[in-house]
């Protein structure tokens, strides 16, 4: 039983938006750590180092979901790699 093409599209667009919306939460969610680990008795510079880290996990996770979306909404090509330039008849 194989997955439809267009069943596989749905199944990209929604884990697309599921990755959107976790890393949405992991930009909101830094400002709440970041008083925890300076609980914990942390130095500045690994504080500084573990924000930096999860911002920027925080924007691949934006940046696939972003891509995924992109992929699913763009037009298919025609051609299909085919080169125009084969083609003519000149």
């Amino acid at each position: 039983m194989e997955p439809t093409k267009r069943s596989k599209n749905n199944i990209q667009l929604i884990w697309g938006a599921a990755l959107i919306l976790v890393g949405i939460s992991v930009f909101f969610k830094i400002p709440l750590v970041v008083p925890k680990l300076k609980a914990m008795g942390l130095s500045g510079a690994t504080i500084g180092f573990f924000s930096v880290c999860l911002y920027i996990f925080g924007f691949i996770l934006v940046g696939g979901g972003v891509r995924k979306w992109i992929q699913h909404f763009k037009p298919e090509d025609i051609t299909s790699g085919a080169n125009p330039s084969e083609n003519d008849d000149d």
